[in-house]
Formats: C-alpha cells, structure tokens, sequence
C-alpha cells in the first residue's frame, strides 16, 4: 500500500476495488484474487493506493 497524501479527522473517504488478477489455489476449494484499492478522500484526491491479495473458497468450476 502506498500512503499519498493524509487523511484527516473529519474527512470522509471512499474506496474502489478492481479485480486485476484471479487464479485456483494449488489446494482444491480455494482460489486466489488480486485487487486494486484506490482510497479517494471527499474532494476526490487518491489517498492510498494498492494491492490486496485475497484467499477465498471457491468452486473450481466458477474460476476458470
């Protein structure tokens, strides 16, 4: 994650999140999606920017 810019008692922020990568785990059940988060702050300013890597179950058939 990168910290661009503060953020401030009072603000009020939002965040966005892309799907940008998404593949089956070597274990069955599970897979494994990759995200883009954006954290935008009320005067539309990118306050934080990254990547979040996620575990989750799944059914083999949904990820291919």
């Amino acid at each position: 994650m990168s910290f661009l810019k503060p953020v401030y008692v009072g603000d009020t922020i939002y965040l966005t999140m892309t799907p940008t990568a998404k593949r089956l785990s070597r274990k069955p059940g599970r897979g494994i999606i990759t995200y883009r988060i954006s954290v935008f702050n009320q005067k539309e300013e990118m306050v934080m920017d990254g990547t979040w890597v996620i575990l989750m179950a799944t059914d083999r058939e949904h990820m291919e």
